[in-house]
């Protein structure tokens, strides 16, 4: 019998470039966002196209940086939210519009520390 399989990683959730579901983003931009704002929505829509394309998935493989971190280098100047449950929600989010078969498996691996978190791991939220 064959399995279905999705293999997705890098979600960067919280950054301006990062896979962002509706309702994180600002509905009128100003000026000096809307370049990302437009670009993170057409990135978005063409993840759930896709995702939706080939489904249901039997397992599902999530390979870290599932959220992007406070953006402690650049003072969060990169980030839509330095908030880390709010990464975490819009992550879940993104996971839950992934169509499963009635016995799917999810699989998550380790991101990065910088941004997953240094003392505490914010993926296991997620």
């Amino acid at each position: 019998m064959s399995k279905k399989i999705a293999v997705l990683s890098d979600f960067h959730c919280g950054h301006k470039v990062g896979l962002t579901p509706k309702g994180y983003l600002p509905e009128e931009p100003a000026n000096e966002r809307a370049r990302w704002v437009h670009a993170n929505q057409a990135y978005y829509n063409w993840y759930k196209k896709n995702i939706h394309l080939h489904g249901p998935y039997d397992i599902i493989f999530l390979n870290g940086d599932l959220v992007d971190g406070t953006g402690k280098k650049s003072g969060g100047t990169e980030q839509i939210t330095t908030d880390m449950e709010e990464q975490c929600d819009m992550a879940v989010k993104i996971i839950r519009e992934i169509p499963k078969a009635k016995k799917c498996s999810i699989v998550i691996t380790r991101g990065t520390p910088y941004h997953t978190g240094d003392s505490e791991d914010w993926e296991n939220i997620i």
